[in-house]
């Protein structure tokens, strides 16, 4: 059986208590050969930015199993970043996260997506200038 949750979710049902004991016997079965992990893998996508903007797509994943319970697990996050570079030469990173698709945040989803469509349509329509 599949399970989705979201980071909300998770953060309603577990608690550092009931983790730290988790990870230390999952990391164990790791240590052992027991465990299997993938480490994290990230994918960055540049996208259509504006003067003084970098904006790209990323997409990270990592998953592991601890066979002798008969789990399996993967963590997914996507986001778009848009790095934008202030007057004085500092740097500043403004994250919006674009959530995996699910039943109930599908629509919130789409409208993320069509406003980020209309975003690159403006930066294109900025740089043709």
């Amino acid at each position: 059986m599949t399970l989705l949750l979201d980071a909300r979710e998770v953060e309603q049902v577990l608690t550092m208590a009931d983790a730290v004991p988790a990870m230390e016997e999952a990391f164990r079965d790791l240590a052992s050969g027991a465990g299997v992990n993938r480490p994290r893998s990230h994918t960055s996508v540049p996208r259509p930015s504006p003067p003084g903007e970098q904006r790209f797509y990323l997409f990270k994943s990592m998953d592991g199993a601890l066979p002798r319970l008969g789990r399996q697990g993967i963590r997914m996050s996507s986001d778009l970043i848009v790095e934008r570079s202030a007057r004085l030469g500092a740097s500043t990173a403004v994250r919006r996260r674009i959530q995996p698709c699910t039943s109930e945040i599908c629509e919130r989803r789409n409208l993320v997506e069509a406003e980020m469509r209309k975003e690159d349509r403006a930066v294109d329509r900025e740089a043709r200038r």
